[in-house]
């Protein structure tokens, strides 16, 4: 399958998702309880909360807390032991807005996700870009996006992009994180197959348009079969059709054509 080299630019440009990471910044003079925790420690963070360090400390600039950093170390049981001292698992770090649970699903962490549940996380956080964490799941892991349905989050919220579930989806599909099943499965529950974007650039583009530009003929396919708009335009004039013959993909243009696309 050929893949369109800027897929991972376009799904950070869109989502924000693509390498969120409390690693990657520099921290000045970060608190001692912050440095504990990256050793991974548990004992000497143990002790130096009992001692009165305060388990919701911040940095200043990015507004990490122990509980970031230990989800990011993917350490389970540094995560419990700070949620049983008081961490707020409901946070929002600074930069994306992100709750640990958005962390822990947005890095492929199923069993902190799994954690920061069964401790009352609230499911309905969004970020600075209006992501839920349904909407991070579903580009991330088919079983964490299952048990976030189940627990009632809301499949048809909208971030500030317009894109919701279906698209994130789409992106994880693209980029090998989630099985194309996926999307059948979110559309059976009622996600939306032509859910438009609403960036300047890429201003009408719906989850088919990804799936045609990645040369993804399962997907493309599937959002056919569930009524996917192939006569969609977008804002900068392309349609799937043109996307494909632009591309040079043949089979796509064939498979478009007899699903009813015409040229525009």
């Amino acid at each position: 399958m050929k893949k369109s080299p800027g897929n991972r630019w376009i799904i950070w440009f869109l989502t924000g998702f693509i390498g969120w990471s409390t690693s990657a910044a520099v921290i000045p003079q970060e608190p001692d309880l912050l440095s504990l925790v990256r050793t991974g420690d548990t004992l000497a963070v143990k002790k130096f909360i009992a001692e009165g360090a305060d388990v919701n400390v911040q940095d200043d600039m990015m507004g990490y807390t122990p509980l970031s950093l230990a989800i990011t170390a993917n350490h389970p049981g540094m995560v419990r032991m700070l949620i049983d001292a008081g961490a707020n698992i409901n946070h929002r770090d600074k930069i994306y807005g992100y709750s640990p649970l958005m962390q822990a699903l947005n890095q492929s962490h199923t069993e902190m996700a799994k954690i920061l549940l069964e401790a009352g996380a609230d499911i309905t956080v969004r970020g600075n870009n209006g992501a839920t964490a349904l909407m991070v799941a579903a580009m991330n892991s088919r079983e964490m996006t299952e048990q976030l349905l189940e627990k009632g989050a809301d499949i048809s919220t909208r971030s500030v992009n317009g894109t919701g579930v279906l698209t994130n989806c789409v992106m994880g599909i693209i980029t090998g994180r989630v099985p194309a099943g996926l999307a059948e499965f979110l559309i059976s529950r009622g996600a939306e197959v032509d859910e438009v974007n609403t960036t300047d650039y890429y201003g009408g583009y719906t989850p088919l348009f990804w799936a045609v530009e990645d040369h993804h003929e399962e997907l493309v396919r599937l959002l056919i079969r569930h009524g996917a708009n192939v006569n969609a335009r977008a804002a900068n004039g392309k349609t799937p059709l043109s996307i494909a013959r632009e591309a040079g993909y043949t089979d796509m243009v064939e498979i478009l054509k007899t699903a009813g696309a015409v040229e525009q």
